[in-house]
């Protein structure tokens, strides 16, 4: 099979999961933030195909509704990828009560992806898109040019917050994350 084939096949795979994927979360039906491939703005719009998980499981992102994720593309061999995973643990283990949920998506070989995650103690899931049509999802989630690290932040309604390319440091995360994990009633409009 071509790669052209191929990331064809994977494409309209996850494709097909998605009308049946998302769960909806209150909220306003309109995203205003940026836009990717296609003017994807929510999760719904995205890739949602199951992707096996370091855990043994089968994943999808939509498994975690009414969560501010971030979603976090890296491979063992990636150096500034590794420089950012404890930041990303710290966070996920700080703000979990809240909320948030890390999701690494390994473009990698499982084995690989397995040693890393070991060796620094990664405490969120990492599903296993591996080498090549891992490329090719990151691509529909905004980054053809298939640099990494990469993350995308997506709000409690599946909203896409921040696109961000290179690593995450602790106040990237307290910028582009933190507020959304506030509890719902502080963005409540108060009459006065």
């Amino acid at each position: 099979m071509t790669a052209a084939r191929l990331a064809l096949s994977l494409a309209l795979a996850l494709g097909a999961d998605l009308a049946c994927a998302d769960t909806p979360v209150a909220g306003p039906a309109t995203c205003s933030g940026p836009a990717l491939p296609g003017g994807a703005r929510r999760l719904a719009q995205l890739a949602g195909g199951a992707l096996p998980g370091l855990d043994g499981q089968l994943h999808r992102l939509t498994d975690w509704p009414g969560k501010v994720v971030v979603v976090n593309f890296w491979a063992g061999w990636c150096g500034p990828c590794q420089y950012e995973i404890p930041d990303l643990v710290a966070f996920q283990a700080a703000h979990a009560a809240q909320g948030l949920q890390v999701i690494g998506i390994g473009l990698d070989t499982r084995e690989r992806l397995g040693n890393v995650a070991r060796s620094l103690g990664i405490n969120y899931p990492v599903l296993v898109a591996g080498e090549g049509p891992g490329a090719d999802l990151m691509g529909l989630w905004g980054n053809p040019t298939g640099a990494i690290p990469y993350s995308v932040v997506l709000d409690r309604r599946g909203c896409v917050t921040q696109v961000r390319r290179g690593p995450l440091d602790e106040d990237d995360l307290r910028d582009d994350v933190l507020p959304l994990l506030a509890p719902a009633s502080a963005g409540a409009h108060h009459p006065g």
